[in-house]
């Protein structure tokens, strides 16, 4: 406690033991993780934003935790990788999608997460919105398949780019509902199939195979 108030004051000590508090009703184990990553986490953020903006981002922490405690932790212990952007807007913009997709799918908002910092770097937030968009509906229809499209997404982004990825999403979506572990296991391939494409020159085919 004493390093959280030296760092943040009082009342961001308070915001820290809040989010704390949440997991804790839920599942000790995670706000002894919280707790045992908060002083490195805190310090790393400092190094990029001022206090009152890392209270901020706790906070936002504690509402999404009051969503569901897995998606407040993860979105505290991915703040380092959001925090490398040096933008503070972009944990808000994180967040609101985070919730809007956890309406859905707990366990697609938690896959987006994880995921949220590297598509930041290869997408602008526009189409990141049209992203996750086109994956909500597929997390109506398969939270299995909706989760692992995000997962997949940076790689698919990597090679074949935005409109590449939504091509694939597109036949996920259409998998989804009929067989949902085809529909994984086509995303789980998907980088394979493309390197074996980029082989032979026959990227250009992507939209008649999927």
């Amino acid at each position: 406690a004493p390093g959280l108030i030296e760092r943040l004051s009082p009342t961001g000590y308070e915001s820290v033991k809040r989010v704390a508090s949440v997991l804790a009703t839920e599942d000790p184990q995670k706000a002894i993780t919280l707790t045992a990553n908060s002083i490195q986490t805190i310090d790393n953020l400092l190094a990029r934003f001022e206090p009152d903006q890392v209270v901020d981002i706790y906070n936002i922490g504690y509402e999404l935790a009051n969503t569901n405690a897995q998606l407040g932790l993860k979105f505290i212990l991915v703040a380092d990788q959001l925090a490398a952007h040096n933008d503070i807007e972009k944990f808000f913009i994180v967040s609101t999608m985070a919730q809007k997709i956890a309406a859905i799918s707990h366990a697609a908002a938690k896959a987006y997460l994880g995921v949220a910092s590297a598509l930041f770097t290869r997408i602008e937030i526009d189409a990141l919105l049209k992203l996750v968009d086109e994956v909500i509906p597929i997390a109506v229809k398969s939270w299995e398949t909706a989760s692992r499209l995000f997962v997949k997404s940076p790689d698919l982004i990597d090679r074949v780019g935005l409109s590449g990825l939504m091509t694939v999403a597109e036949f996920a979506a259409f998998l989804a509902p009929k067989d949902h572990s085809a529909a994984v296991l086509l995303l789980d391939k998907a980088c394979r199939i493309l390197d074996e494409l980029k082989k032979i020159d026959g990227v250009e085919l992507l939209p008649d195979i999927f």
